[in-house]
């Protein structure tokens, strides 16, 4: 059974690249992409997704905010936060947020698939 991921980022460029590595994965199957936190909202409310994959630093509603709102709408979505920030205390607050695991951009693409199919199989990482 495929991974159904939702890829939230506000850069296209960001987003098309992530499709493209996490495609070459036989049990990842990027359904969704947005591109603020409004569209994750929306996306989320019509979609089951098995995992949001999650910019913090969007345009509009972001972070933590983004986080919380998500999970009171679906408390089991699954969040990977992939942030360009490597800062413990920005992982912590997602992490408390609801988050259920936190990796940086800059992570090679095996790092980013252990780290989906840990966190869909209930594990959190940061």
């Amino acid at each position: 059974m495929k991974i159904r991921l939702l890829i939230a980022d506000d850069h296209s460029r960001v987003r098309d690249g992530l499709k493209q590595v996490l495609n070459f994965h036989q049990n990842i199957e990027c359904v969704g992409e947005a591109s603020s936190g409004e569209q994750v909202l929306n996306l989320v409310r019509e979609i089951d997704y098995d995992l949001l994959l999650l910019d913090m630093n969007m345009g509009g509603i972001s972070g933590v905010d983004l986080i919380r709102r998500v999970k009171n709408i679906k408390p089991a979505l699954p969040i990977l936060v992939l942030s360009m920030h490597n800062i413990s205390q920005l992982a912590m607050h997602a992490i408390r947020a609801g988050a259920n695991g936190y990796i940086t951009k800059g992570s090679e693409p095996e790092i980013i698939f252990a780290a989906i199919q840990k966190v869909v199989n209930g594990r959190e990482i940061y």
